[in-house]
């Protein structure tokens, strides 16, 4: 059974929501999922729903994708610009 996802890459909007999780907050979840290689720029970032949760998510060069915290309860949340995607 596929499972449908929507992902989101507008590099603007994930900056706005970022803003709004904070530095404080963005921290606190780098250290509670154990990051060892931060993510250094804004590359690879993009935002990921299921018909439970939107995720703020990092995929890495070598592949390996960070799904760092649930973003549902902020207002910055982008309208447009999400894909309809499978997995």
């Amino acid at each position: 059974m596929h499972h449908i996802k929507y992902r989101n890459s507008d590099k603007k909007a994930i900056k706005k929501l970022m803003r709004e999780i904070g530095a404080y907050r963005y921290e606190i979840a780098l250290e509670q999922m154990k990051v060892e290689q931060r993510p250094i720029s804004m590359e690879g970032f993009y935002l990921e729903a299921n018909d439970d949760c939107i995720f703020l998510c990092h995929r890495y060069p070598s592949g390996y994708i960070l799904k760092l915290m649930k973003v549902e309860q902020f207002e910055m949340l982008p309208r447009d610009g999400w894909e309809l995607i499978k997995s």
